[in-house]
């Protein structure tokens, strides 16, 4: 009986647990169906895989970190270029997202610039959870040609009904031209 009645709390905590780590984070309501975030994700790095100007085929890996008391899931960046002296054009189509490890993609429902900017949207199909780090990897269809250093600013966009972003700040890429030696 004891044994019996043991193994049936045991069941009763192991699917409880597991239904607990399978929840979504709750998000902190704002009003209006939008949600904030409690604490900012972090901006972990920025790179470049070719340092050199001009170049085709680069790819620009950004690594976010949402922390585990967020109070949100990260729905959405929005990378923007503020006065570079020149616009680094990307290539939407070819965005390509991973949650804590290479081995795990993450669809996005819309990769999209905004006219008349350079800005650069990702909307994530799926949500990353607290406690969860995303990688980008930003396809530019080349690298500037005008060497010096390119901000980037980033901004994340909790889940909810047009929920307000918070922006993270700016990584860097830093070009330079050939030596020509």
């Amino acid at each position: 009986m004891i044994r019996h009645t043991f193994s049936r709390l045991l069941n009763t905590f192991v699917s409880g647990s597991l239904f607990l780590l399978a929840v979504p984070a709750i998000a902190t309501p704002i009003g209006n169906g939008q949600y904030a975030f409690d604490r900012a994700p972090r901006v972990v790095r920025l790179t470049s895989n070719i340092i050199q100007t001009n170049q085709p085929g680069d790819t620009y890996r950004l690594v976010i970190t949402v922390p585990e008391n967020a109070g949100a899931p990260l729905q959405a960046i929005r990378i923007s270029q503020p006065n570079n002296q020149e616009a680094i054009v990307f290539k939407p189509n070819q965005t390509r997202i991973f949650a804590n490890n290479p081995a795990t993609e993450i669809p996005q429902v819309s990769v999209g610039g905004t006219e008349n900017t350079n800005d650069l949207l990702i909307v994530l199909h799926h949500p990353v959870q607290p406690g969860q780090t995303v990688t980008f990897y930003l396809k530019p269809q080349q690298n500037p040609s005008q060497d010096g250093a390119y901000l980037l600013g980033i901004t994340a966009y909790p889940s909810g009904e047009n929920s307000p972003g918070l922006f993270l700040g700016y990584g860097r890429l830093t070009f330079h031209a050939p030596s020509g030696r």
